[in-house]
């Protein structure tokens, strides 16, 4: 709600490090520096004796550290430059500087050069999107399978078998899924890791990972950005904003592919509370099920991809706002409401038939006016007139909304497309200062309600026109871990509310 304090994570999560090395600027010597990595606080800290470093910023620049890594430091932003003198009158700048990304591995990338061929990642909440339950598991009675462990068991040591033998497994199945789309080939498989084992136990760790293979190699900007188009995607479907883990990119290299590691500084974000991380997403409120519905998910990721590009001014808008989960304000429902604006041509109707006394009425009306002698006011009717029969913003917001109306039962959404007026008329409020007989600001409940019902209505949308099954979905219930199952739940006490403060019309 307004008024709350959020805590947000931002860029990669990795484990923070400083580290020594030289770094090249073009000069004839390397500089002097250290790298620090820590999300949005990392920095390369330089003392440049020869005072050569100089503008505000740098594409990239590639460096060496104290232990060999190679690491490139694209878009370079300076924070802070100091000079010293030495007794001896000699000059000393000290200089911070803000990398967006950190590649370290055995090479250095060139960013402008075609040569990426894969991207891969996992995400803070994967297991609860790849929900694959029966991936990993024990055996009480283990009795029988550690007999024939014992007797197929190559050592020089005999494993003797107790009265209670356990085991744990991972039953091999490393692919989860795997599909071309409009990005590349797009796959997600299990990584398991294990220890030797020995008086201490032993234990099985799984690392999800999502993975981008490109048909033809790419620059690092574009991979960067089929990342990000892949990742909205993926947020909307486990219902929040997700931190990156093991981000890397594999390029050619003459003698063998390379992997580079990839620190995302100030990259995608978590805006949330502390209540809602505590309990995490579950996976039965996630909009779509990987495991147990897998063509499904597979259809819906492919469509959405297709259509994103063309779609993409305005999902970065719902991005934006969804991404500010529990947090409220007017800003929220202009963005809310505009966002349906940005969509293209072949999502919303361009224009709308008029019936034949308000066509004559509008004929009748521009004859009139323009008869006027010129003014402000004469031009700004007939240009209002001229639109009249072009799509408006209610009638974008209530198309999007046919399309979930036409899936779900008549009792399911109740009076949406009323509520979705209400929502355009607050946004107009906010925008124009169109008078309203609402005080918004002392119903402030109402305006969350309307900004919920833009956002539900949009990005459900989508979906359904990518594939999604929203009845399934409903019919699973939710524990409201997902902004949208919570939105179901609330749906008709938001609407009763709305309708004691706005009373239905006669």
């Amino acid at each position: 709600m307004l008024g709350e304090v959020a805590i947000k994570t931002q860029g990669t999560v990795d484990q923070p490090y400083s580290r020594l090395g030289k770094f090249d600027f073009g000069f004839d010597a390397p500089v002097f520096g250290e790298l620090t990595v820590a999300e949005e606080d990392s920095q390369l800290s330089l003392q440049d004796e020869l005072c050569q470093i100089e503008g505000p910023s740098k594409s990239h620049v590639t460096g060496v550290l104290h232990d060999g890594t190679k690491v490139t430091l694209i878009r370079l932003v300076s924070n802070e430059q100091s000079t010293r003198m030495t007794e001896g009158g000699l000059r000393h700048r000290f200089v911070r500087m803000f990398p967006h990304f950190i590649l370290e591995g055995l090479v250095h990338l060139d960013p402008l050069e075609e040569n990426i061929h894969q991207i891969s990642f996992g995400l803070e909440h994967g297991s609860a999107l790849f929900y694959d339950i029966d991936a990993f598991g024990s055996v009480d009675d283990g009795k029988p399978i550690m007999d024939l462990i014992a007797s197929t068991h190559k050592s020089t040591r005999k494993i003797e078998i107790g009265e209670y033998p356990s085991v744990v497994y991972f039953n091999g199945k490393v692919k989860i899924l795997e599909t071309d789309t409009a990005l590349g080939r797009m796959s997600v498989g299990h990584n398991p890791s294990w220890s030797v084992g020995g008086p201490e136990g032993i234990s099985i760790k799984d690392f999800i990972t999502v993975r981008l293979d490109f048909t033809a190699p790419i620059k690092f900007d574009e991979a960067i950005n089929r990342l990000v188009r892949l990742l909205r995607f993926l947020e909307l479907v486990i219902g929040r904003p997700q931190g990156l883990l093991r981000l890397t990119l594999k390029l050619h290299h003459p003698t063998d592919d390379v992997r580079l590691n990839i620190h995302w500084c100030h990259g995608p974000g978590r805006s949330s509370y502390k209540h809602v991380d505590s309990q995490g997403p579950q996976p039965g409120d996630i909009l779509l099920d990987a495991i147990r519905r897998p063509e499904e998910f597979v259809e819906v990721a492919r469509n959405w991809l297709e259509s994103d590009f063309e779609r993409r001014d305005a999902r970065q808008r719902f991005d934006a706002v969804f991404a500010e989960q529990r947090t409220f304000d007017e800003d929220r429902i202009i963005s809310a409401a505009n966002m349906f604006d940005l969509l293209p041509a072949s999502a919303v109707p361009s224009s709308v038939p008029l019936t034949d006394d308000i066509a004559q009425a509008k004929r009748i009306a521009k004859k009139a006016f323009r008869n006027l002698p010129l003014s402000i006011e004469r031009d700004s009717m007939l240009s209002a007139l001229g639109r009249l029969g072009d799509a408006t913003l209610k009638h974008k917001v209530k198309h999007r909304a046919e399309l979930i109306l036409s899936k779900v039962p008549p009792t399911r959404f109740p009076k949406l497309t009323t509520v979705l007026e209400a929502a355009v008329d607050c946004r107009n409020h906010y925008v124009h200062g169109s008078r309203s007989v609402i005080n918004y600001r002392l119903n402030f409940d109402l305006v969350v309600f309307l900004t919920s019902t833009l956002e539900f209505v949009f990005g459900a949308a989508e979906l359904i026109e990518a594939g999604w099954d929203i009845n399934a979905f409903i019919a699973k219930g939710s524990s409201m871990t997902h902004p949208y199952g919570s939105y179901l739940v609330s749906y008709k006490r938001g609407l009763a509310f709305f309708e004691l403060i706005i009373p239905p019309r006669l």
